[in-house]
């Protein structure tokens, strides 16, 4: 990808088609001496990353652009052939290793998270006494709640004068000293991400005033991140939204963090799958957002839920962080490890020629295992 080469976003493909204007394709010269899958691992390493951004050319990072003219005056390592099939050998094998590591712990991320939502839900439907008499809802998917609880449409629960609105449609190209905008992608996340937002200029920003951020607003996904939710801090006061993110400002009757917690839990996740039918984007509309159903306790008790639930989510977010973090180290090891073998660092040849007798040993070693058990 001529704009983003300088992020290593290259590779070997494994598919017949076409691409946008944005893409080079080059093709290695039969018998040329170099393996395609060497290349692979090869021209994505940090090493080769740091050379594009030296050759490429633009005013700032967003806008570099790696011309075929430079690209191909860059040096390549070319080790023999049957070196390169014994290094491409090893690191297929080391890598189906640490992939293998890192889909288990994203899976175990999967289930702390979906853990976290069952308390939540529980917690902002039922509240934290189980001896509370009941009611019914009115929702289906919500089913009974107490007694003193309310169910509002969240249209209800906003400030006066105030409307949910989303953000800019067309924010143009970055502008480097324009208004930041939240898109979807900066708020995905469990945290909400604050720097190197987009930049739209001033004269559309302004055209724009119902989704300038203050704090303690709430903004929610409503295209591709459907339900992510976070309330604002002081950082981002003045920022503007782009089209996938809806501006939210609570009244009283709720409080900002009670909200968020609402929005990111199980409650919502039936409204939302019946509010995109229809429709051939994985987005909401508007107009369905403020229908929202949303459980309101009294404002004592939903500080009482918040507490509950930051004490019950401390430790599983603890751990949801060590294995990110596991992940990310895996990764940083990957890199290194590639980086360190196709540049000939770590010499390989022996315990890549030795592969096929380790997996046949893995393979008796599990039937063995297996029986066992």
């Amino acid at each position: 990808n001529t704009l983003w080469a300088w992020m290593a976003a290259l590779g070997v493909t494994r598919h017949t088609g076409i691409v946008s204007p944005a893409y080079g394709v080059y093709r290695p010269i039969a018998g040329g001496g170099i393996l395609p899958a060497y290349a692979d691992h090869l021209l994505r390493t940090p090493m080769y990353a740091a050379e594009y951004q030296r050759r490429s050319t633009g005013v700032n990072s967003s806008r570099l652009r790696l011309y075929p003219e430079q690209f191909l005056r860059v040096d390549v390592l070319v080790p023999p052939l049957d070196e390169q099939a014994l290094i491409v050998r090893f690191l297929d094998w080391a890598n189906d290793r640490l992939e293998r590591t890192i889909r288990a712990k994203r899976k175990v991320i999967a289930l702390l998270t979906e853990q976290k939502r069952a308390v939540t839900y529980r917690a902002v439907t039922r509240g934290i006494d189980d001896e509370v008499a009941l009611k019914p809802s009115g929702v289906p998917w919500l089913g009974d709640i107490p007694q003193h609880w309310d169910v509002k449409p969240i249209k209800r629960l906003i400030q006066n004068g105030t409307t949910i609105s989303y953000g800019i449609v067309q924010p143009g190209d970055h502008n480097e000293n324009g208004v930041p905008f939240l898109q979807t992608t900066n708020i995905s996340k469990p945290n909400l991400e604050t720097e190197g937002l987009q930049r739209t200029t001033t004269a559309i920003a302004a055209a724009y005033p119902r989704t300038q951020l203050k704090a303690g607003d709430v903004v929610l996904g409503i295209r591709a991140s459907i339900g992510a939710a976070h309330k604002i801090p002081q950082a981002l006061v003045g920022v503007n939204l782009s089209r996938g993110v809806a501006r939210i400002v609570p009244n009283a009757e709720i409080s900002s963090d009670y909200l968020v917690q609402y929005l990111r839990s199980r409650a919502t996740t039936s409204y939302w799958d019946y509010a995109r039918q229809g429709t051939t984007f994985n987005e909401v509309a508007i107009s369905s957002v403020r229908m929202l159903p949303v459980v309101v306790p009294p404002v004592p008790v939903q500080s009482d839920i918040l507490e509950d639930l930051l004490n019950a989510h401390a430790p599983v977010d603890a751990a949801i962080s060590r294995f990110h973090r596991e992940i990310e180290l895996l990764r940083e090891y990957r890199a290194r490890l590639v980086a360190d073998v196709v540049t000939g660092k770590l010499d390989v040849r022996e315990a890549a020629a030795r592969l096929s007798y380790v997996a046949a040993l893995d393979i008796t070693t599990d039937l063995t295992t297996n029986g066992t058990d």
